[in-house]
């Protein structure tokens, strides 16, 4: 991974232990801090984005099969649609369901992650 994609809070995986996950505690030009480690942005990889993350951040699966997400302080709703092979794409709904634009492929953890926090100010919390 590269120290361009983070933010301090992504959920990352290392390379060596990629059974569990860490958050991202602080960020060094060659080097990030998560979890009780210290290790090289190569030693990281990102963690996939699945259904079981989508549930742990909170979001809904509605009868179209897609995950959305109330932004009270926005008046609309984040909408994650699945498409195949573990690539999403996120929406923003307004008032009424008018469809505001969709961005492109995310098929990461810290993808969504940083692109929710871009849109709402807000952190996706686990």
């Amino acid at each position: 991974m590269k120290a361009t994609e983070l933010r301090i809070g992504n959920y990352v995986s290392d390379v060596h232990a990629n059974w569990d996950y860490w958050a991202v505690k602080t960020l060094g030009e060659k080097r990030c801090y998560y979890g009780s480690f210290m290790e090289k942005y190569e030693h990281l990889q990102p963690i996939p984005l699945t259904e079981e993350w989508l549930k742990k951040f909170g979001l809904q699966k509605n009868e179209s099969g897609h995950w959305c997400n109330l932004v009270e302080s926005y008046y609309c709703y984040i909408e994650i649609v699945p498409f195949k092979n573990g690539i999403y794409s996120l929406g923003i709904l307004g008032h009424y369901d008018a469809r505001l634009g969709y961005t492109s492929e995310i098929k990461y953890v810290h993808q969504l992650q940083n692109l929710y926090f871009a849109l709402t100010g807000e952190e996706l919390q686990s």
